[in-house]
């Protein structure tokens, strides 16, 4: 008995392999659809959600996509899901030499790897190719559900970061959050989907402003609902430049001074 599987129609090669499948052979259930998230996903009896998402990439696809910033985007999605979906990322191939004309050394490549494994927790197996990934889905197929009923979790959420304060004395929440934080917030807040644009579209513009990170940018979006409502809050103010100081973040440290002048200063272009 397998698990059914359903496959993302735009995964053609791996489609091929299902198809030219021998009809004499055991096989799961399985058919073809887009998906929003993952290549092949796996469901068991009376499981709503499937229990096990495999994310399928050549190397060469690995590459392309930390080039272009997609495997952040990407990542964040398998992790916005259930904890209790399992996640593998299905590496094919290997890294090439003539890869660099991609312009990714090898080093970048394994540190991407290992940062999957380790930092976000998620699986990574790798094959040498389509026919061994094909058999590797077959069994993930089979195994999943002979062991069904004892199929655990395995965290797949990035760990919050917690950013220590400077011993300047002033908390300056600007200071603390690094640009490559920001930047991860802001690719991960973006989605295909355009409702989410819609939601987050507020907590992007603040992000823009330099200096301002995403833990700043959730004080300010939390008290002022709208970006009208914050430019129109400055008017009643006789200091504007000081208004958003004492806003708490989440952690419970105020905004400060200089991240709500530097706020101030961008919308109102006083520098």
């Amino acid at each position: 008995m397998f698990s059914k599987l359903i496959i993302d129609s735009r995964e053609t090669e791996l489609i091929k392999s299902f198809q030219n499948w021998n009809v004499g052979q055991e096989r799961p259930e399985y058919l073809f659809k887009n998906l929003d998230v993952g290549d092949v996903h796996f469901y068991n009896p009376g499981n709503e959600d499937p229990v096990i998402i495999i994310e399928r990439k050549t190397a060469k696809d690995l590459d392309a996509s930390i080039i272009d910033k997609r495997l952040r985007e990407q990542k964040h999605r398998l992790q916005s899901l259930s904890k209790d979906i399992i996640v593998i990322y299905l590496i094919e191939g290997f890294y090439e030499c003539k890869q660099k004309a991609l312009r990714l050394p090898k080093d970048t490549h394994l540190s991407s790897i290992v940062n999957t494994l380790v930092r976000d927790k998620i699986i990574v197996y790798h094959t040498p190719n389509l026919d061994e990934s094909f058999n590797f889905i077959l069994k993930v197929a089979k195994q999943s559900f002979k062991f069904k009923n004892c199929i655990c979790s395995v965290p797949s959420k990035i760990e919050p970061v917690e950013i220590k304060p400077k011993p300047s004395g002033e908390s300056e929440s600007e200071e603390s959050e690094s640009e490559s934080e920001s930047a991860d917030y802001l690719e991960c807040i973006k989605s295909k989907k355009s409702d989410n644009i819609k939601d987050n579209l507020f907590d992007i513009m603040m992000i823009q402003i330099p200096g301002i990170g995403p833990k700043t940018s959730k004080a300010i979006t939390k008290e002022y609902k709208s970006f009208y409502t914050l430019c129109m809050a400055y008017s009643d103010q006789e200091s504007p430049e000081k208004m958003l100081s004492d806003l708490e973040m989440e952690n419970g440290r105020k905004i400060g001074s200089r991240a709500s002048r530097k706020v101030y200063d961008s919308l109102f272009n006083k520098k």
